[in-house]
């Protein structure tokens, strides 16, 4: 029952990102000033998200992304939409799509498997983002409002459909001709969403739960191709406490069209021993169309 249950979901997912993709994989530029506001097309055409944290910045009519990761060692935002997941100890690779509608819609869909020892854990997640305000529209900050849902199977093959609504804020800063420091704060509320840390306290496996939680991250574009990248999610569960997942690394751009990313995440925990909490070690790959 749990591999038809896997195997329906991962199906599903490939035929929504396979049906997601234009015809015309050419590169199409709206209005906006795209460079600085995006915070993406300095390194080439890349996604709107720094590791897990979504920014507050559309793709703009046209312009779409395909993305694919590794995680190795741990579950690193997983179970969950981007930046609030959760899994014990294991690797995982994930295939997602960011799809710009409009200029002030975006829609993003991913797949997921997380192989835990002799099992399996899946996962599907769409979300529609919309730009209210944008700085290259002229607004002194980017401000978004973001709601997705997520399908998740567990190991035991039992099913789980969790939300998110959240608000995604960004600012950039420019310096010289191709650097810029852009910061983004994302406050977020989940239904049914797997919680952050990989092992809860006491070791037991997590379980679903409504929780509000808050995200940041920085990024450093210190040229036309090198970003250094940070972000942190910090959930926070009611009586047990919070619960912190954290990534920091690099983004690079081998093309304009082609940038890779190479990160550690950290999740740590309530009344958990960080000895407990090996980091996770994440390649990942964008490529813009």
């Amino acid at each position: 029952m749990r591999g038809k249950t896997l195997l329906a979901a991962t199906l599903a997912g490939t035929l929504g990102i396979a049906l997601s993709l234009p015809a015309e994989a050419q590169m199409r530029t709206s209005g906006r000033i795209a460079p600085r506001a995006l915070g993406v097309s300095m390194v080439g055409n890349g996604p709107t998200t720094l590791f897990t944290v979504p920014r507050a910045q559309t793709l703009g009519i046209g312009n779409n992304i395909v993305s694919t990761g590794v995680l190795l060692g741990g579950g690193t935002g997983f179970l969950g939409v981007p930046g609030i997941g959760a899994g014990t100890m294991a690797n995982s690779v994930n295939l997602g799509t960011q799809l710009g509608i409009t200029d002030a819609f975006q829609l993003d869909m991913g797949i997921g498997g997380l192989n835990m020892g002799p099992t399996w854990a899946g996962r599907l997640n769409m979300a529609g983002k919309w730009g209210f305000f944008q700085e290259d529209a002229g607004a002194l900050a980017s401000i978004s409002g973001l709601a997705g849902g997520i399908l998740t199977v567990d190991p035991n093959g039992v099913p789980n459909l969790g939300v998110q609504l959240g608000l995604p804020i960004s600012k950039m800063f420019g310096f010289g001709m191709d650097s810029y420091l852009g910061l983004s704060l994302y406050p977020n509320y989940n239904l049914g969403i797997f919680q952050v840390a990989s092992l809860l306290p006491g070791g037991a496996v997590p379980a679903p739960s409504n929780f509000f939680a808050i995200g940041g991250g920085a990024d450093l574009a210190l040229g036309p191709a090198f970003h250094l990248m940070a972000d942190t999610n910090v959930g926070l569960t009611g009586v047990t406490g919070s619960i912190m997942q954290s990534n920091i690394g690099v983004r690079y751009a081998f093309t304009p069209n082609f940038l890779g990313d190479l990160f550690v995440g950290f999740n740590t925990g309530a009344g958990l021993n960080l000895a407990q909490t090996a980091p996770s070690l994440g390649v990942a790959a964008h490529w813009g169309f």
